[in-house]
């Protein structure tokens, strides 16, 4: 991220602005991508038996439910407990619930990029997470145990009901996007591929296509090339496999990485979806640990304390489990600091206003156009701790590219 843009950023939180980070560039090429959707499980990749793709969920009887519990793919995962947090539940064969537990589906299929392993300071960048959906306030509150002295955009707090899903664990990583990389052939994506379930119109649609590089070729540039709002010696990609595998992919589009997404399986997660996860649920946490302010141990974030020359391309970390002290309740790491992660939404600072965005399985679809921004959400590695908050959303053009901006996966509950 540029120091300009970063100053802009700080500047319009300061003012309680609505946040508007970039801008579409009328003499930028279309980027288009490739052949999103048209590899299976276990394509030509490789086969999903190599995959390592983990699932969990953590008791929800009690505070935090203890541990989680984890099944590994064709693990059969029967008479998984819930952790010592509280009554978790057992789920025996035939998926039967204690009180106080939750159910939890089998494994998702494997997904295109974790065909083979895949692994990250020990761990498989893979992994992916139950979250077993319900009701809970969104937005930030005046009093509650999220409240903050946040921006209008963020309130009024409304509940929102969400079906289960799965969310991945980490950030897209450079590793797992180079297999998108090395499959991709052509900028067709199928028109409604990536759908959040009993929402109508929430896939692709046909006419983001040319946004998308046209073929491998295009593909490689465009990943390379210079951009004014993507700092290229903080751009995580890089043209060959190296030592970088393991950091969250950074400076592209919104598009790109919705594709990348229906390529593996998955969809970019609703802002409901992904706010859900980052505050506990009904648990209502102002950050994805709890009340506490963010440490280093915590989260990366902050590195322009006292300027933006501070900061360094070695602040951006890489995945992996080695801040277990800033894990969500659901499991789901860095979902506070390293990039900002896209969502599915229209950005809208009044949506919260509207009825719609009480309706089940809420996502903003208005005006879903290549002109509009989607919401950002979980601060970044140059953020102040105010960013990281759950609640906190800020626009990005969805054209626009930037080095502190990546995205995670969700995935549907079959």
């Amino acid at each position: 991220m540029s120091a300009a843009r970063h100053l802009l950023l700080l500047s319009a939180f300061a003012l309680g602005a609505c946040e508007l980070l970039g801008g579409l560039s009328g003499s930028r090429e279309a980027l288009p991508l490739g052949s999103a959707g048209s590899l299976g499980c276990g394509g030509a990749a490789g086969t999903a038996e190599q995959c390592s793709m983990t699932s969990a969920a953590s008791g929800v009887g009690g505070d935090q439910g203890g541990g989680a519990s984890e099944a590994t793919a064709g693990s059969g995962a029967a008479g998984l407990e819930g952790g010592e947090g509280g009554e978790g539940g057992k789920r025996g064969e035939g998926g039967e619930s204690g009180e106080g537990g939750i159910i939890e589906p089998g494994p998702p299929p494997v997904a295109p990029s974790c065909t083979q392993p895949l692994d990250c300071n020990v761990e498989s960048a893979c992994t992916t997470l139950f979250v077993p959906g319900g009701t809970f306030p969104m937005g930030r509150s005046e009093d509650g145990v999220d409240a903050y002295l946040g921006r209008a955009e963020e309130q009024p707090e409304h509940l929102v009901s969400l079906s289960p899903f799965w969310l991945d664990k980490y950030e897209v990583t450079v590793g797992r996007f180079r297999r998108f990389f090395e499959a991709y052939t052509t900028n067709e994506v199928a028109a409604d591929a990536g759908a959040i379930p009993s929402v109508p119109a929430s896939g692709w649609r046909p006419e983001w296509n040319s946004q998308l590089p046209r073929d491998q070729a295009a593909l490689a540039n465009a990943m390379v090339a210079a951009n004014t709002d993507c700092n290229a010696s903080f751009r995580t990609w890089t043209a060959a496999a190296g030592n970088d595998e393991c950091l969250p992919l950074n400076c592209v589009s919104w598009y790109l990485a919705f594709a990348f997404c229906i390529w593996d399986g998955g969809r970019l997660p609703s802002e409901a979806e992904w706010e859900f996860a980052a505050a506990g649920g009904e648990q209502n946490r102002l950050f994805p640990w709890g009340a506490s302010a963010p440490t280093p141990e915590n989260a990366v974030f902050n590195c322009s304390a006292s300027g933006s020359s501070d900061c360094t391309p070695a602040d951006i970390r890489p995945i992996g489990p080695v801040r277990t002290a800033g894990l969500g309740r659901f499991g789901q790491a860095d979902l506070a600091g390293s990039v900002m992660e896209y969502t599915r939404d229209i950005y809208d600072p009044n949506f919260y206003v509207l009825a719609a965005a009480t309706a089940m399985n809420a996502v903003n679809l208005s005006q879903d156009t290549v002109a509009h921004a989607s919401p950002l959400r979980g601060g970044n590695y140059i953020n102040p701790g105010g960013l990281l908050r759950a609640a906190a959303r800020i626009a990005l053009p969805r054209a626009s590219l930037d080095d502190g901006v990546g995205w995670r996966c969700a995935r549907n509950v079959e």
